[in-house]
């Protein structure tokens, strides 16, 4: 199944460029729609921002100027109607910039304005009488609380909002104390812009308490789709506002995207019929960069032991001949000392040990940058010698097995198979909390195995993959290297097996 796709790319190039112009314009117009609906979503959200924000900024107009209507019936209810009302309206109004008048009524009867200017039609109107007002009076006095009715158009002219709080007086009712909010006062106050607002379409709509049906009171009505706008309830006066998205590019750039899907599944159809036109020259070009990247590793490697040897024989012997010939002359000034004094002896004694054990981490540093044993004695007793100081430094329990009859393999592969298992060891140093080690190493069918098992915690080998660990790419980058493979098998608890197995005789 797998030689029959590419044989069918190679042959039929042209179904399959149009195969991959299906897949990829079904793709695109599907992510198109994804990108409409969440363009609609997000529009959604700006509208529930705004209309929240637009409630939140009308419900604290409304309370801030309900302050004025409480003030005033305050006073009538404690020291009955002040004889010089306008002067104590007017100090009320001062501080309420959003209300435009305040009015008192006995019973249902206004007796006092302010400002009386522009408002002296209202002197005497019983708001009781008339079915326009005296539904929405009715529902303050019930509440025993204000009440914001209308907006409806007043007896003086123009349009507004009337908040009527009912006064008692040793529990009898004695009337209202009103507030009068002119509708631009209160649009303004609420931050709707129904002429600049670029962004919102906005409406105020009420259930006329006598027709039962919804009135609109702002100009913009014919525009407002009730399906595409989002509506709230204003419930000090029992309003609704709507408010709705200005957006038209949602549709706009639905097509814009639509089309770009269909061009770009064009060009990926004729980029997918070029390629499929050539895939030997790609598979070739692949192999050479592969063989020539393996190679360049390889080289990197080697020059990377080569180094690693030589520093450490510098080290071993310009570090390890000085360190000697300093501790020999120290010893002969601890001979030369003719006065035997204390302290010096004790300065000198330590110098000495200070230099024995300066020579034993140059000697620790020389061996682990490149262990000599490793090209003196072949791969199996550097192996058994890593095991032992392994065991010495951190105390874990290390069990070397040997199965290949004093088997060595060359240089480079020795090297690869001691690195891959000094790499282990540190890894079960740091992470697996062992307490046991076993490694084995045997040959069998022209294969080289080093088996390594450790009784630690153990990992998720799959989450280490994708962390892209660098000591386990090391690891195997090493063993590619050699057309092996490495095998990690962990469990949590249940301790970690390393499997290396690299051919002894590797592909050229």
């Amino acid at each position: 199944m797998k030689a029959a796709i590419p044989t069918f790319i190679i042959k039929r190039p042209q179904v399959f460029g149009f195969f991959i112009f299906i897949i990829v314009f079904v793709l695109t117009e599907y992510l198109t729609y994804q990108r409409y609906l969440i363009a609609k979503d997000n529009e959604q959200v700006e509208v529930l921002h705004e209309i929240n924000s637009v409630k939140d900024r009308l419900k604290t107009a409304l309370n801030y100027d309900l302050t004025a209507a409480k003030t005033l019936a305050f006073i009538v209810e404690n020291y009955g109607v002040p004889k010089d009302f306008d002067r104590v309206a007017k100090a009320i109004l001062s501080s309420n910039k959003n209300i435009d008048a305040i009015q008192l009524t006995k019973k249902g009867v206004i007796t006092h304005v302010y400002p009386m200017k522009g408002n002296e039609a209202v002197i005497g109107y019983d708001i009781a009488a008339d079915k326009k007002t005296k539904t929405e009076a009715w529902k303050a006095f019930m509440k025993k609380d204000i009440f914001f009715a209308g907006p409806l158009k007043l007896k003086q002219g123009g349009v507004a909002v009337i908040g009527r709080l009912p006064i008692f007086r040793d529990s009898v009712f004695f009337g209202f104390s009103a507030i009068i909010i002119k509708l631009p006062t209160l649009l303004k106050a609420a931050g709707i812009d129904t002429l600049y607002n670029n962004n919102f379409i906005y409406q105020l709509s009420k259930v006329n308490p006598i027709t039962q049906q919804e009135e609109f009171f702002l100009s913009n009505s014919a525009q407002l789709d009730k399906e595409q706008s989002v509506s709230i309830d204003v419930p000090d006066g029992a309003w609704k506002l709507y408010v709705m998205s200005k957006n038209k590019n949602r549709f706009y750039d639905t097509i814009i995207f639509s089309v770009l899907g269909f061009g770009l599944a064009l060009m990926f159809a004729l980029f997918a019929w070029y390629l499929a036109k050539q895939p030997k020259k790609l598979n070739k070009l692949v192999e050479e960069k592969t063989s020539q990247l393996r190679q360049l590793t390889s080289s990197l490697q080697n020059i990377r032991e080569e180094e690693r040897t030589r520093i450490a024989r510098e080290i071993h012997d310009e570090l390890g001949q000085q360190l000697t010939g300093l501790k020999m002359d120290v010893l002969w000034i601890e001979k030369k000392l003719v006065e035997k004094d204390q302290s010096l002896q004790k300065r000198i004694s330590g110098m000495i040990t200070l230099i024995d054990d300066t020579i034993i981490t140059v000697r620790r540093i020389a061996s682990e940058l490149r262990p000599s044993i490793l090209d003196d004695l072949g791969l199996i007793t550097a192996l058994e010698w890593q095991t032992q100081e392994f065991e010495k430094r951190t105390m874990i329990k290390s069990v070397f097995k040997n199965n290949t009859n004093d088997f060595n393999p060359e240089h480079e592969l020795s090297t690869t198979i001691f690195r891959v298992y000094q790499e282990a060891l540190t890894n079960i140093m740091r992470h697996a909390q062992a307490t046991l080690v076993e490694t084995t190493i045997e040959t069998m069918d022209n294969y080289i195995s080093l088996i390594i098992k450790d009784n630690g915690c153990g990992f998720d080998v799959n989450e280490a993959k994708n962390k892209n660990s660098l000591g386990l790419i090391g690891m195997n980058e090493r063993v590619l290297l050699f057309d092996g493979t490495l095998i990690i098998e962990s469990q949590n608890l249940k301790g970690t097996t390393i499997l290396l197995k690299i051919p002894l005789f590797k592909k050229e």
